[in-house]
């Protein structure tokens, strides 16, 4: 006749063996969680690089439609935007395949970087940037921003200057990069050494009237230029 197996008070795992397994386990997950953090990054970048091809493409079919100028964009590219509105995004989202109601904000996802907070782009409407507008120097005229020169360049007011007029200058203009190690470096030489956008950054430029967030959540600052091409530093 079987006999019914007991288990008696020294059964399951000592604390000397409960301590081991755990501390094996925080190894484990002290190896793992940098890396994990650092595919977090490198999508946020990845999928950052392809909000601002997408904002090219827009950018292109505006300009193509109005008399080859650049839509007006004052600080940057906010994400909140209205029909009713002058600037940037409210002008290209239309490209960008959204329909976009009279008098009511709409969110327009490619118009924020993945790292930035979609909580406080939305309390913040209009008055939030993920994406900054560069500046750059143009000999005999000084430092000037592409999408707000309407007025300086003979253009209708609210409107950004004309490829044409970039495209004739862009091999004196000088654009700045700044890496990710904090070094900056000059770049001078045609439209493709230009640069429209960057990722925004808290520390180049500050706005009193605008809420701007440092977008180095992911890996490395992402650059638009004008030839349309993107660049990670």
């Amino acid at each position: 006749m079987p006999t019914q197996k007991r288990f008696g008070k020294n059964s399951g795992f000592t604390l000397v063996e409960l301590m081991v397994v755990i501390g094996i386990v925080a190894v484990l997950m002290a190896l793992t969680i940098p890396g994990l953090t650092y595919a977090r990054k490198y999508a946020y970048s990845a999928q950052c690089v392809q909000n601002l091809r997408c904002m090219a493409a827009a950018i292109q079919l505006y300009t193509a439609e109005n008399d080859d100028r650049l839509p007006y964009a004052l600080n940057g590219v906010t994400v909140y935007v209205k029909p009713d509105s002058d600037y940037l995004g409210s002008k290209i989202a239309p490209y960008m395949g959204y329909t976009l109601i009279p008098h009511k904000y709409m969110f327009i996802k490619e118009l924020i970087c993945p790292g930035a907070s979609k909580k406080l782009a939305e309390a913040k409407k209009e008055n939030f940037i993920s994406y900054m507008v560069k500046d750059m120097y143009v000999p005999g005229v000084g430092t000037v921003f592409a999408f707000l020169s309407g007025e300086t360049y003979g253009g209708p007011h609210k409107s950004g200057m004309k490829m044409s007029f970039l495209a004739s200058n862009a091999s004196g203009i000088k654009s700045v990069v700044k890496l990710s190690n904090g070094k900056t470096i000059d770049y001078v030489g045609g439209l493709s050494r230009v640069i429209a956008f960057q990722d925004y950054d808290t520390a180049y430029a500050q706005s009193a009237s605008y809420t701007v967030i440092d977008t180095m959540a992911h890996t490395r600052r992402n650059y638009l230029f004008f030839d349309w091409h993107v660049e990670s530093f």
